[in-house]
């Protein structure tokens, strides 16, 4: 009725701001009316995207009059916290004891303003945590994100809401900074898409003594998110840096980043210039000798990456690193693979998926060779090791939160 045509997509998506509520969705309606376009009554359509769409109206909190004070304050910090929050959360941002603001919450819970989702508390109506959110100046927005970043790096939470908050607090301080830098690895694993803005944030701001770390970080979350400024990145640190150990670590990374844009060229290069080296590190030089494998397999010269591959088998075997393991039978299954010995490659698959199982860092390694353990079973039509394969696969990228894989070959 208000809009005289079905709505379209975008406007559709746009309607769950009311949460299913219908005067408050005839609200927003009326108040995105002039962003609206009808077409000849067969459609209405918002001229914007979404994230074009202005604040809710700011008449909304008006109707949670009936709430106390401490039960609209607590709104209103949960809305900081974003569309859904824990109770534990919220007692860090405020500074209250768990109890008092349970007690707090309890108003807006039976009112039907929040939801228990059994491990958060939802806003049923995403526009009006929106409107509340709107209430606070912009200047007081970001000191109170930057407030909450610290309330929750302090308790040791979750990286990456604390990142969340560092994300909508604007420039970072010194101490967010630091966290940053003490909390890159799990960050970069949980949230690698925050970490990388975060510390893009960080380098504009750091001196010369911060940045070249930052910049590694920076790189690192690149990589992971298979940017391809990854490569560059870890190229210019590679050249910069003259520690060994490091200048073959930034190698290794470089190589991994080459790969996943598919220049197995450029990746050979660097291997081999990397392993003529010293490469302090004995595992991370057979690392460097499994990517050489994978190059040489790729470009053409299976018969050549596989006659490598042995001594890295066996010098794999020696050490009795996992990761080690998993990546030298991954070479020689990448290289048989290619070599069309299909029922070897399928034993060395299942051979690096037995080191993986042995350590968690060897996770990633071990992902990829389950997806290629399915593949190759189900070239030779076996459904239930494929079936196998995938659930273990699925199973450990859930209770891993895996966001990628290092080096991508496959």
């Amino acid at each position: 009725g208000v809009l005289g045509a079905p709505p379209g997509p975008r406007l559709r998506r746009a309607a769950a701001q009311a949460g299913g509520n219908p005067a408050l969705l005839h609200e927003l309606a009326a108040h995105w009316s002039p962003l609206i376009e009808t077409t000849g009554g067969i459609l209405a359509e918002l001229r914007v995207s979404e994230a074009e769409l202005p604040d809710p109206p700011a008449s909304l909190p008006q109707r949670l009059g009936y709430l106390s004070r401490s039960a609209y304050t607590a709104l209103r910090h949960a809305a900081l916290l974003g569309p859904a929050f824990t109770p534990r959360e919220l007692a860090l941002v405020q500074g209250r004891p768990a109890r008092e603001v349970l007690a707090a919450l309890e108003e807006p819970l039976l009112a039907g303003l929040l939801e228990d989702t059994g491990e958060q508390l939802r806003f049923r109506h995403p526009a009006l945590r929106l409107a509340l959110y709107a209430e606070l100046p912009r200047a007081a927005r970001s000191a109170l994100h930057q407030e909450a970043a610290a309330a929750l790096a302090g308790a040791g939470h979750d990286p990456a809401r604390t990142a969340e908050q560092l994300l909508a607090g604007g420039a970072l301080d010194r101490r967010a900074v630091q966290w940053l830098a003490d909390s890159t690895p799990s960050l970069i694993a949980a949230a690698p898409g925050a970490a990388a803005e975060l510390l893009e944030r960080a380098v504009k701001q750091a001196d010369r003594a911060d940045r070249e770390a930052l910049e590694g970080s920076l790189a690192d979350a690149a990589l992971m998110l298979r940017r391809p400024e990854s490569a560059g990145l870890l190229a210019t640190l590679h050249e910069r840096a003259a520690d060994p150990g490091a200048r073959a670590a930034l190698a290794f990374k470089l190589v991994s980043a080459l790969m996943i844009q598919g220049d197995m060229g450029r990746a050979l290069a660097v291997t081999e210039d990397a392993l003529a080296e010293p490469v302090p590190s004995p595992a991370l030089r057979l690392r460097l000798e499994a990517c050489r494998v994978l190059a040489l397999a790729e470009r053409g010269s299976a018969a050549q990456a596989r006659a490598l591959a042995v001594p890295v088998v066996a010098k794999a075997a020696r050490l009795g690193d996992p990761l080690c393991g998993a990546e030298a039978h991954h070479a020689m299954s990448f290289a048989l693979f290619h070599l069309g010995r299909g029922r070897e490659s399928l034993r060395h698959v299942a051979e690096g998926i037995a080191w993986a199982r042995r350590g968690p860092e060897a996770n990633d390694m071990r992902l990829l060779l389950l997806a290629n353990q399915a593949e190759g079973h189900e070239r030779f039509d076996e459904p239930e090791p494929v079936a196998a394969a995938l659930r273990e696969a699925r199973e450990l990228a859930l209770a891993t939160r895996s966001t990628g894989r290092l080096v991508v070959t496959e």
